[in-house]
């Protein structure tokens, strides 16, 4: 069975009733096949990269795509990316080789007090802690396939606190009453997801909750020569990692923490890669807050020379190159309108952005909600889930299967919406 992945994100703030979507593609079947070399389909319309900056931004382009000739990364550099409006994955592609000794980093932020942690590109952002002063003091789950729970008011082995996200392997409960985010992705890492963000814990009588930390990025990279990974000696390398909640005094005596964000995904392919000490690092960075799970590693090539095993994440795979940038003939799915009111093609999700969709509040529940497959078998169900800020657990329904054309079909779903804001999350499993 294929569940989906690559997740854009929607939502609103209003107090009415509100919906934010999520955007995900289902992963299609990789087969690798034999062949004489591997070609990463870069156009080399962005140059070569050999920056002189200690720490250089990049832009990601609204298609996620950077396409190089060459890459020369210094020991002394280290590059991280301004997210897009889609907040993609990065993508990587080069015509020729690929030399890092120095940092490529899309991990996600740590939550700041009751500000909730980013995810990194192509991740997904930390729960929003409890209102406090009685309103709605549950935390509200992380972003993400699977966020962690938000805290419940009184229970849990840290009464009060969120749990932490999961992805490759499961995030850490708070406690059999708030369990951790579950797992997700599939292990060739096509498409790319990355990882979910950590719960919000309660509010107090004098203060909102503490919010969960953001989810690691996702980064692929691809050469049609070789990538070689950092040279001996060198602590630097590739960096996808989930980061910390946080802690606050909520009331008398009580300390509430919240969860923190899972590691993200990195894939590399080429016809060789070499590495000499480099990190792939995938973790759930957590010095505040419950921990969240490890992330993804893929590395792809005809030849593999040097210690791979020191990647040490359990999530680690090997195989030959395949697929890089999804085709036309790729699955996936996307909400097309909720309670009537059409979603914007680029939708925002996030608690940073405006909201992306505001249903009337006079609306009855539940609402419908009109979705589309692309290139997903006839007769699938999408399953759509929900997270309220202030209801700590999520809550899913399911479409009528989908019909039309076997390229272009459609499904509603009857959706119940609780007053305030949400985030919905469309995705589809099957077996292909």
């Amino acid at each position: 069975m294929k569940a989906l992945t690559r997740p854009l994100t929607l939502r609103s703030r209003t107090s009415a009733l509100v919906a934010c979507v999520a955007l995900l593609t289902v992963p299609a079947t990789v087969v690798p096949v034999a062949a004489q070399s591997f070609v990463s389909g870069s156009t080399g319309a962005d140059g070569p990269l050999n920056p002189v900056c200690t720490t250089c931004v990049i832009d990601v382009p609204p298609s996620g795509v950077l396409n190089y000739t060459t890459i020369n990364i210094g020991s002394g550099t280290t590059i991280t990316f301004n997210r897009n409006a889609a907040n993609t994955p990065v993508t990587i592609l080069a015509t020729g080789d690929v030399i890092i000794a120095g940092a490529i980093d899309v991990s996600g932020a740590a939550a700041v007090s009751g500000i909730p942690g980013r995810g990194g590109p192509g991740g997904f952002d930390g729960g929003v802690g409890g209102q406090g002063f009685g309103s709605s003091p549950d935390g509200t789950p992380g972003g993400g396939p699977a966020g962690g729970q938000g805290g419940v008011v009184g229970i849990g082995t840290l009464p009060g606190s969120g749990s932490g996200a999961g992805h490759g392997t499961p995030g850490t409960g708070n406690g059999a009453a708030v369990p951790g985010g579950g797992t997700y992705g599939v292990q060739s890492l096509f498409p790319l997801v990355g990882g979910s963000g950590g719960g919000g814990g309660v509010g107090g009588p004098l203060s909102s909750g503490p919010a969960g930390g953001g989810g690691g990025g996702a980064l692929v990279i691809a050469s049609s020569g070789t990538i070689t990974l950092n040279v001996s000696f060198v602590s630097r390398g590739l960096y996808a990692r989930g980061f910390s909640g946080s802690s606050k005094a909520v009331g008398l005596a009580q300390n509430v923490a919240s969860g923190c964000g899972s590691g993200g995904s990195i894939r590399l392919v080429a016809n060789t890669i070499i590495t000499n000490g480099a990190q792939l690092d995938v973790r759930s960075v957590c010095s505040l807050g419950v921990v969240g799970g490890w992330g993804r590693i893929r590395v792809e090539a005809y030849s593999l020379q040097g210690n791979f095993s020191a990647f040490g994440a359990p999530t680690f795979s090997t195989g030959l190159p395949g697929p890089v940038v999804p085709g036309p003939g790729t699955p996936s799915v996307r909400i097309l309108s909720i309670g009537g009111v059409s979603v914007p093609a680029a939708a925002q999700a996030s608690y940073f952005n405006p909201p992306d969709v505001n249903v009337n509040p006079a609306a009855p529940n539940p609402v419908s909600v009109v979705l589309q497959g692309i290139n997903v078998p006839l007769g699938t169900v999408l399953n759509i889930g929900v997270i309220t800020e202030g209801i700590a657990t999520r809550s899913s329904f399911v479409s009528t299967p989908l019909s039309g054309g076997v390229g272009l079909s459609t499904a509603t779903a009857s959706v119940t919406l609780p007053p305030g804001t949400s985030l919905l999350t469309a995705t589809a499993t099957f077996a292909q």
